[in-house]
């Protein structure tokens, strides 16, 4: 299998230019509508001339955010720092999620669940060490975006469109989760502290790998609901 690095952070693309035909098309058409109406930043816009800087990051270790392409479908990922996520563009929606680890003092939560509004929005924080990606399976969510950000150590997440992945275990309502098998080829974000991404139900997502080595790795994850996200979108 191979992990590609991909290009600096762009911040956000219009998730409607997805190809319709995934694995979970009942599930996300109504997200895809939703999303019509939000600004396009393309592959070849970004290619010309959309940098980092765009999005606040600036200096050496440039942060990795999201252009992850195929021959047949175009993934997009909103990812940035936290501290200029205010600037972003697509970030509607997602405010109650990202204002919680802004104000948060993350170091200092505990392991395990903190509320935000309910099972409509919480977080979930962890400690773990980092693994190598061909031990791992990739995952994705029906219900829950995830906005997973890194309080401490570095991580690579691997990242596919799932209408490229193999399922290898049946979707878990309960947990709302399902597993893929590691594909030949996928994506890399790099993940450093205040680093966030997010993922939405078309995103297959392998978080947790070795960046240059083993890491300890502390980061806390927003789950919202997809129809809390639609429900408090901006007209």
């Amino acid at each position: 299998m191979t992990g590609r690095k991909l290009p600096d952070n762009v911040g956000y693309m219009d998730h409607d230019s997805m190809s319709k035909d995934t694995a979970m098309k009942q599930e996300t058409e109504s997200l895809r509508l939703a999303l019509c109406s939000l600004p396009v930043i393309s592959r070849r816009n970004f290619l010309a001339g959309i940098t980092g800087a765009t999005l606040g990051l600036t200096g050496a270790g440039s942060r990795e955010g999201l252009l992850a392409a195929s021959k047949t479908t175009q993934m997009n990922i909103l990812s940035g720092e936290l501290k200029t996520w205010r600037t972003l563009k697509g970030i509607e929606g997602l405010e109650a999620g990202l204002e919680f680890l802004e104000k948060a003092d993350l170091a200092a939560l505990s392991p395990g669940r903190h509320e935000i509004n309910g099972d409509s929005v919480f977080a979930t924080v962890s400690k773990s060490p980092s693994r190598a990606p061909e031990t791992a399976q990739f995952e994705s969510h029906r219900k829950y975006i995830d906005i997973q950000c890194l309080i401490a150590g570095a991580e690579i997440i691997g990242v596919a469109p799932v209408d490229q992945l193999t399922v290898c275990s049946p979707y878990n309502e309960a947990k709302d989760i399902m597993f893929y098998s590691l594909p030949k080829q996928f994506e890399n974000i790099e993940m450093h502290p205040g680093h966030f991404v997010v993922f939405f139900p078309e995103h297959g997502h392998l978080p947790l790998c070795h960046f240059n080595g083993v890491h300890e790795i502390h980061k806390v994850v927003v789950k919202m609901k997809v129809d809390y996200w639609r429900a408090h979108r901006k007209p």
